[in-house]
């Protein structure tokens, strides 16, 4: 029986899972399974919080549709994400997303923020609905991997993304944007796209949980090595540079040094990051416990992970739960 989809409901309390027999519904706190079924080849499915509805869609190995001539509709490879008002029936906006065609989109429970990952996976934007205004930028790594899942929590400040790696990101969202911020500026500058070609330069990226990772508001204890403190003094004059002359430079320009890095990560168990069970890449599906500080991810091999995360200092998330 392979696993095909993987999904939480609207307030994380309960696990779907689609596979090749049926689906599966379970509790997430506690983890146990309330409701099965052996019928069809579930490829895709949903639920309407924990009430007994659920939309299922099943492989029927039909070909996959086209839009008729001058329709509303985005190509694939285009990088851009089409806003669709689903109650007039009527487009909204395109918002320019990435150069890279995409691989990962999420909303937020209001709908009022979209993040967006391209295929090459090292920048993840976060945007306004249904202005399409860029918020946030922020950085996976230096190096792509594909985007395979990503989940804001309940009160939007965090932004959790996994991807073929075995480090699980979560990234926090600030305050908003102020009108005469240098983001804001930048955008008044150039608001007709943004491409991944300068903001994903790999000159800027450090690996995972590295003590390059610098969050606001959060102290880290300082390393006494000599190379240490010279890396960490460039850092802030970095920053301080950044401020005064990102206002005055085109977006293209100062993204290069723009996106921020996670507040926190997750190191998944080794033993879990192999093949799955029909011989591809290990997936993984991620969420935020709406009742506390906690990540869970699900994984494609059957495995359920929760950690816990130090919401003041960040850092590497511990794990406390795992089911299999």
């Amino acid at each position: 029986m392979a696993m095909n989809f993987v999904t939480f409901n609207q307030d994380y309390g309960c696990l779907a899972v689609g596979t090749s027999k049926g689906f599966r519904i379970y509790h997430t706190d506690p983890f146990a399974k309330i409701f099965s079924s052996d019928d069809g080849n579930v490829t895709i499915i949903e639920m309407l919080f924990s009430t007994s509805l659920v939309a299922l869609i099943l492989r029927y190995g039909r070909s996959t549709s086209h839009a008729p001539p001058l329709s509303t509709y985005v190509a694939p490879t285009s990088g851009a994400v089409l806003i669709f008002d689903a109650v007039e029936l009527k487009a909204l906006n395109v918002v320019q997303a990435h150069r890279a065609p995409l691989s990962c989109i999420a909303l937020n429970n209001e709908g009022t923020l979209l993040a967006t990952a391209s295929v090459t996976g090292t920048i993840i934007r976060v945007f306004s609905l249904p202005k399409g205004t860029k918020l946030y930028q922020f950085r996976r790594g230096t190096y792509p991997s594909t985007i395979y899942s990503m989940s804001f929590n309940l009160s939007s400040t965090l932004l959790c993304v996994s991807s073929t790696t075995d480090t699980v990101h979560i990234f926090r969202l600030g305050g908003p944007v102020l009108p005469d911020s240098p983001r804001s500026m930048n955008d008044r500058w150039s608001r007709s796209r943004s491409f991944d070609s300068g903001a994903e330069s790999p000159t800027t990226g450090t690996s995972p949980g590295s003590e390059n990772t610098e969050v606001p508001g959060v102290t880290r204890k300082p390393s006494g090595t000599f190379g240490s403190m010279i890396r960490r003094s460039s850092q802030l004059m970095g920053k301080s540079v950044a401020g005064v002359v990102g206002g005055y430079l085109p977006q293209a320009v100062t993204e290069m040094w723009e996106p921020m890095r996670d507040f926190a990560f997750i190191k998944l168990p080794k033993g879990g990051m192999g093949l799955n069970s029909t011989g591809g890449p290990l997936r993984s599906v991620v969420a935020m416990s709406s009742s506390s500080p906690q990540v869970m991810v699900v994984t494609s091999d059957g495995a359920f992970y929760v950690y816990n995360i130090d919401m003041e200092n960040g850092g590497e998330a511990v794990l406390v739960k795992q089911y299999s």
